[in-house]
């Protein structure tokens, strides 16, 4: 029959209880603490592996949450802006501002006005709605930081 005082588990129990109550564990080198992981079966080299995979794997949730975020906040803008066209009677003097600011050359900018007079209310809301979210889309992107 097999001695009791000398099963693994009580060799756990024992090396257990020594890491915890071992007052001077504190001052022991990083070689006798690696032989003493040893001694105890453990695999530091998978406790390492493991962490590296668990901090990897919280790192991608918190880029995941941010990038919700930001979509979130991104589309509440759209939706604002869908109901501040909606809305909106003159839709060529929203427009002007607009190709204005994205067309910074002037030249450019009047040979887009003309096109734009031609356009139906339908053509003129859609392609405020797109420069509106091209805008926008722009500012996100300045103001993300890229890892």
């Amino acid at each position: 029959m097999p001695n009791p005082e000398n099963t693994p588990a009580t060799d756990a129990v024992k090396l257990l209880s020594e890491f915890l109550h071992e007052p001077d564990f504190d001052q022991l080198s990083a070689d006798e603490i690696r032989v003493r992981l040893k001694e105890a079966h453990v695999d530091i080299e998978e406790v390492q592996r493991r962490f590296k995979a668990a901090l990897a794997q919280a790192g991608g949730r918190v880029a995941l949450a941010a990038a919700q975020q930001r979509r979130e906040a991104f589309m509440a803008k759209i939706a604002d802006l869908k109901n501040q066209i909606a809305g909106g009677t003159e839709l060529r003097e929203h427009l002007r501002p607009l190709v204005e600011r994205l067309f910074a050359d002037s030249a450019t900018a009047a040979v887009a006005w003309r096109n734009f007079e031609k356009a139906t209310d339908d053509d003129l809301r859609s392609m405020i709605e797109d420069m509106s979210l091209l805008e926008e889309l722009e500012k996100d992107d300045r103001s993300t930081p890229q890892t």
